[in-house]
């Protein structure tokens, strides 16, 4: 397996104190109760998909979509959020590193 490098945008947005993380390049996406719980959340959930993908001896994220229209819409009405970037997220491999790229908060 060659070594792989996903630069992913990170959307989030807050409902009622529900914060949701909202991936762009891939249709995934995590919640939490502030916003480092949600990107700690969202962490674990995009390495969780990989992992899945691995044992079942597929490319990752191979089969995942990009995220709807309405989150590519939203992403421009959001602001950067400032101080947090690049975010590393660790992998079940050293063959894959992610990096978000940019976050943004509505």
């Amino acid at each position: 397996m060659e070594q792989k490098l996903f630069k992913i945008s990170l959307l989030i947005t807050n409902d009622g104190g529900t914060y949701t993380a909202q991936c762009l390049q891939f249709d995934i996406a995590a919640q939490g109760a502030s916003i480092s719980e949600v990107k700690e959340r969202f962490a674990g959930t995009f390495t969780s998909y990989i992992a899945i993908d691995l044992e079942k001896g597929q490319i990752p994220l191979m089969g995942i979509q990009q995220a709807p229209l309405e989150y590519w819409n939203l992403w421009n009405l959001a602001q950067p959020l400032q101080g947090t970037l690049p975010m590393h997220i660790t992998t079940p491999t050293w063959m894959i590193s992610v990096i978000v790229e940019e976050l943004r908060v509505l």
